[in-house]
């Protein structure tokens, strides 16, 4: 698995710095095809479960029939800590320009297992369990900066090999 250096995201706060920001950002997985980040201001506790809002950016254009493409998605998730078990409840893909390509949005659908060790299980570690977190992957920024700033660095500048 790789997992998203530091310094990277240390690079991007610098970068960023002295804007208007919105939130909260965790960076948590990283692949040579996405980069996916948790805003920690949506965190919900709701009963036995958490919803959170997940951004994952892509490297390149994901082909979507009838439209340019979309180059990263907000998902709405819900989340059950203690049975390690996730679903989607909301999604919307966007272009690089930020333009909304679609929403989908459904009743929550069928629970599925999350595996530790996977980005998924990541994701969930930072929802779940805000003790796991490295300080120095929280980015503060507004989402459309910091999704213009993970494509002009390059993914290669922001992920490492390893783990």
């Amino acid at each position: 698995m790789k997992r998203v250096a530091g310094l990277a995201a240390a690079a991007i706060a610098l970068v960023l710095g002295g804007q208007a920001f919105a939130a909260d950002y965790y960076l948590t997985v990283a692949s040579e095809r996405q980069i996916a980040m948790v805003e920690l201001s949506s965190i919900t506790p709701k009963g036995a479960t958490v919803t959170a809002a997940i951004t994952r950016v892509f490297r390149d254009v994901v082909p979507f029939a009838g439209t340019p493409g979309f180059r990263y998605m907000v998902y709405t998730n819900e989340y059950d800590c203690e049975r390690a078990q996730a679903r989607s409840i909301e999604a919307q893909a966007f272009d690089s320009d930020h333009a909304v390509i679609y929403t989908l949005s459904n009743p929550p659908n069928e629970w599925r297992a999350v595996e530790p060790g996977t980005s998924g299980g990541d994701i969930m570690d930072a929802v779940c369990r805000p003790s796991t977190r490295d300080p120095d992957m929280i980015v503060e920024a507004e989402q459309t900066d910091l999704v213009d700033m993970i494509i002009r660095v390059g993914f290669d500048g922001i992920y490492e090999r390893g783990k």
